[in-house]
């Protein structure tokens, strides 16, 4: 139980496992009269320990103090089955011509805390769905949270959506974690893209690049640098194990804009400009991959009055949003 409290995401599991080992290793040692080969696997056994001590922190869920999944009255709640895994999202019905906005929240929020983001559009009378990522909201906790196990929850909901044939257009909002989503959706378009068209994306203070993540982790963790690449073998090795599309991570690489992902419509991109959370390194890449895709239609801004976090509403981003939609057509 102790374990269990300590490590939550089941890397507890690895640990005792590692415990029993040591155990076995002890009593080896002692039993052949203190072997120096007995050495190797006690040291084996600290290795592994550390290694699974940093890649409970690297998959870390975002389990405890949840924030309240959406609660608004007239909103058609559902759960949806990914692996085993109860999916919560939301849905609230429009007039049939106009689009369908799908929001995706940050991480540590939930789609509750996308109320205001999401008022601009009911008052629009856009059709909306907002979902709540694995850990998050009402959703069912996983033993180890990627973004490509999420993709994958989403992509399972727009199916369904999809499946209604209701809806002829879509936008997608992605916020922090939940651009880098929205960034993966465009990669894997041929597992969901089917009978909506994708006007657009709109991508708040959006997360670009895992690489960046993962080395703010090690140099919290002062992990050495001889050992990073080991650890990255590592993670992807577990990522893939988590199996949620026929193709397996193999480098840092591949968890970064552009082979992460890339917009495949019209994108408007609003950051805070005063970012605590992510800093503007993910929001410049961005600009720069954008710029190498002239047919992509992009527009940035930076914001001042905006934060990173909150669920607060913001004139500023209101009206850019707004402006965007009026110069695509779509209110």
């Amino acid at each position: 139980m102790i374990l269990r409290s300590l490590f939550p995401n089941q890397v507890y599991g690895d640990i005792i496992f590692d415990l029993i080992f040591l155990c076995a290793s002890s009593y080896a040692f002692f039993l052949l009269n203190f072997h120096p080969t007995v050495w190797l696997f006690i040291g084996l056994f600290f290795v592994r320990l550390y290694f699974d001590v940093l890649e409970y922190f690297i998959f870390q869920r975002p389990e405890k103090f949840r924030k309240q999944s959406l609660q608004l009255s007239g909103w058609e709640s559902q759960i949806i089955n990914v692996k085993s895994y109860n999916i919560q999202y939301h849905v609230k019905q429009g007039h049939k011509d106009k689009p369908l906005i799908f929001f995706l929240h940050g991480w540590r929020s939930s789609s509750g805390r996308m109320n205001n983001r999401i008022q601009q559009f009911l008052d629009l009378d856009w059709s909306i769905c907002t979902a709540d990522l694995p850990n998050h909201g009402g959703s069912d906790a996983v033993n180890k949270w990627s973004a490509e196990f999420s993709t994958t929850c989403i992509i399972e909901i727009l199916k369904s959506i999809d499946a209604s044939q209701r809806y002829k257009q879509l936008v997608i909002y992605g916020h922090s974690i939940g651009a880098f989503i929205t960034i993966r959706l465009c990669k894997r378009k041929n597992e969901w893209l089917n009978n909506m068209d994708l006007e657009a994306l709109i991508l708040e203070s959006p997360m670009t690049k895992y690489s960046y993540i993962l080395d703010r982790t090690y140099r919290f963790l002062n992990v050495p640098k001889f050992l990073q690449p080991v650890l990255n073998r590592r993670i992807f090795s577990t990522v893939n194990r988590l199996h949620t599309v026929l193709t397996n991570f193999n480098s840092i690489q591949e968890a970064d804009i552009p082979l992460w992902g890339m917009p495949i419509c019209p994108v408007l991109v609003v950051q805070a400009e005063t970012d605590t959370q992510l800093g503007l390194f993910h929001y410049n890449d961005l600009l720069i991959e954008l710029k190498k895709s002239p047919l992509i239609e992009a527009e940035s801004h930076l914001v001042s009055t905006l934060s990173h976090s909150g669920g607060d509403d913001n004139i500023e981003r209101s009206t850019l949003i707004e402006n965007y939609m009026k110069k695509l057509k779509l209110c």
